[in-house]
Order: structure tokens, then sequence, then C-alpha cells
């Protein structure tokens, strides 16, 4: 049965390049418009500005929030790129900022966190060798695994300690916690506390960070 299961997000692993590829094809399209509106906007702004006060205090409030809507989705085009590579899964590790892999996976789960008050207690960069796709995948199991402990609402710190031969990464949550029966098992495949769910989350994020000799552990509640 476990072997099915990890069957099946090995398949998903396929069909995770496969959405790379239209990611790619996405970002192509929505980048060229909003680069377009960015530019478009302080043009208008350096007009606005030759404008008289009282005509400026109505207009220039209506264009910072254009181009804020706009560098928003400017960095969220991003940051589903980065993630999603065009192309096959890239499993080689390479240099990376992990301040800035942790940026995006926050952008990335930004709709989930809406009632979340979030606490990088991080300051970048952070340089780190790793595989990008691996971790992108153990940052978004962790976090959505946070996130659902506090059912949508809370507090999430995530903490990085930079030691001689390691980074450690902490990611905290103000939910009820766990119970003892269930830490001796939190990373059995197909075991999850909540109704309905796969109970993969853990089980996929330590075993992936296995495979680039790092470690997912449960520190305590």
């Amino acid at each position: 049965r476990e072997i099915s299961l990890l069957a099946g997000e090995v398949s998903r692993f396929g069909w995770r390049a496969a959405v790379g590829e239209l990611c790619a094809g996405i970002a192509h399209h929505l980048n060229n418009p909003v680069g377009a509106m960015i530019s478009t906007l302080r043009t208008l702004n350096l007009r606005v500005a030759e404008l008289a006060p009282e005509q400026r205090i109505e207009l220039e409030p209506l264009i910072k929030r254009a181009r804020d809507v706009a560098v928003r989705i400017e960095t969220n085009v991003n940051a589903v790129v980065r993630t999603h590579k065009a192309g096959s899964i890239d499993n080689q590790p390479r240099p990376l900022d992990l301040a800035g892999e942790l940026d995006t996976a926050l952008t990335l789960l930004a709709g989930r966190l809406s009632g979340v008050a979030v606490v990088r207690a991080y300051r970048g960069p952070i340089p780190c060798v790793l595989p990008q796709e691996p971790l992108h995948h153990v940052l978004g199991h962790l976090v959505d695994n946070a996130v659902q402990a506090m059912a949508g609402a809370g507090t999430l710190r995530l903490e990085v300690v930079v030691e001689p031969t390691l980074l450690r990464l902490s990611v905290a949550d103000s939910g009820t916690g766990i119970d003892d029966e269930m830490r001796s098992r939190l990373f059995d495949p197909i075991l999850s506390a909540r109704p309905g769910h796969a109970g993969l989350g853990l089980s996929t994020a330590q075993r992936l960070a296995r495979l680039w000799g790092g470690d997912v552990v449960f520190a305590g509640n």
C-alpha cells in the first residue's frame, strides 16, 4: 500500500513537469503586459507630478494603487516561474538563497495565509546548495501543514539558524499541538490527524529532505 502511494507521488512529479511548461507559457504572456502597465504608470506618475497640487491629491493614490497591484502580479508570476521550471524536474543541487526560496514559498501560499500572521525570523541572503524543486516541495509541505494545524488562522514563525556545518530551519505554528500518541508516528505514510487527508505531506517532506542529506524532525509542541 505504501509503495502504491509513493508511486502516486512519482506520477505527480511528472504532472508537475507538465504544469511547469504550462506556467512558463502563461508567465510569458502575462509578463509583457504587466511590464507595459508598470512602465505606463511610471510615465503617468511623472505627468501627474507636473499638475497642480489639488489635482495630484486625487490622481496620485489611484496610480499608486494600480502600480502596487501590477507589482504584486509580477511578483506572483515570477514566484510561479521559479518554482515550476519549464521542462523536466531538476533534482541537481545548485547554489540557492534559502531566504529567497522561503519568500517564494510564502508568496505561492499567500492565498491561504490571509488569516495568518507570518513572522520571518531570518535575513537574506542565506547561501545553500540544494536541489530547488525538491526544496520547494519540502517548504510547501511544511508551511501547508502548519497552516492546516491552525485552521487557517494564527501565527506562523519561520526561523533559520546558520550553524558551522548545517542550516537549521524551524517552522512553528500556534495550533493546538500534537498528542503523545501521534508524535511517534508523525512521519508514517498514510497517517493523518485530520480526517479526509492522505497523510503524505510530512512523510514526503522527510523523504525528500533525506535524499539530499537533510532531515525533517518534530522538535516539540
